[in-house]
This record gives C-alpha cells, sequence and structure tokens, in this order.
C-alpha cells in the first residue's frame, strides 16, 4: 500500500549507506554531502567522458548533492598517496503510487581505469542500497552501443524492459 511505501522512505531517511565505505586495494564508494571544488572538478570531468551533450556547473553540483531525491556516490582510488575521484554513480528517487523506484543515473569510470571492475563495485553498492531503503525497484536505462555497460547489467541481474524511453528537451 502506499502507507507502506511511505512508511519505508520515512526509515530511508535514517538508514543511509555509510559515508564512507572501504572495499579492497585503497579503493572506497562514499555518497556526497559536501561540495568541494576538488570534487566537483572530477565530477565535470566524468560527465565529460559519459557525454558531450551536458556540461555541469557549480550550481547544478550544488543542488544534487543537497537534494533529498539524488544521491551521489563517488568511488575513489589511492593515487600518489591520495584519494582520487574515479568514478561515480547517482540514484534518483521516485515514489509514485505504483512504487518506489530509484533509478541509476551517470554511471562512469575514469578512462584511465576502466577494466578493474569498479563499475561492478557501483552496480553493487547501488543494489546493496536499494534494498537497505527498502526501495520496490532499481531501474536504469542504457544505449545498446555501451555493450560492456549492458553485459554488466545483464550480469548483475537487471532484467531488460519491453518499454521505450521518451525525452522532451525543456
Amino acid at each position: 500500500t502506499f502507507s507502506d511505501l511511505l512508511q519505508r522512505w520515512e526509515k530511508r531517511v535514517g538508514n543511509e549507506p555509510k559515508q564512507n565505505q572501504s572495499l579492497q586495494d585503497g579503493v572506497r564508494i562514499e555518497e556526497l554531502f559536501t561540495p568541494t571544488p576538488e570534487i566537483y572538478k572530477a565530477i565535470v570531468q566524468l560527465v565529460s567522458q559519459l557525454t558531450s551533450e551536458k556540461s555541469v556547473d557549480w550550481e547544478h553540483f550544488c543542488k544534487v548533492i543537497h537534494s533529498q531525491e539524488s544521491h551521489l556516490f563517488v568511488l575513489s582510488n589511492l593515487l600518489d598517496n591520495s584519494m582520487k575521484v574515479i568514478g561515480m554513480l547517482t540514484m534518483v528517487s521516485a515514489l509514485s503510487p505504483s512504487g518506489w523506484k530509484i533509478w541509476i543515473e551517470d554511471v562512469v569510470v575514469d578512462k584511465d581505469h576502466r577494466g578493474r571492475g569498479y563499475a561492478k563495485l557501483l552496480i553493487r553498492h547501488a543494489k546493496s542500497a536499494a534494498a537497505q531503503w527498502g526501495a520496490d525497484d532499481l531501474m536504469l536505462t542504457s544505449r545498446p552501443t555501451r555493450v560492456a555497460a549492458n553485459a554488466l547489467y545483464v550480469s548483475e541481474k537487471f532484467l531488460k524492459k519491453d518499454t521505450n524511453v521518451y525525452y522532451l528537451p525543456l
């Protein structure tokens, strides 16, 4: 029922994933809560590798981090004795009468660090967080030309929906 969805949503507010999750080999995933120029620069670089159609300005970056519906996670690695952001993933929450869906958006690993399983770590983190929060579905879209990404999603048990995705630029 919708009341159940609302209770799960309210529960989620106090049930954030740990801010710093140590993983393996100096790698960690953390949700951003405070915008910094250094992280902003890394996000701009990652977004430019994802698409040439969009850019991120500082104001928008801050809005994403402070939004209750968006959760921007960065994957950092210990490089040259300091933590460097080398990947990101955004989770966007949509509560509707048909259920609570969390959408994965903007999954990208820096081109110099691909092929090492970092995208899999990000996807598994998103799966764990969505389950912990009590969402009904974890959704994502991916262009058919992104062969490696699509293979990853299938290997992580995502099911392909028979649907069309439409957008209207505003």
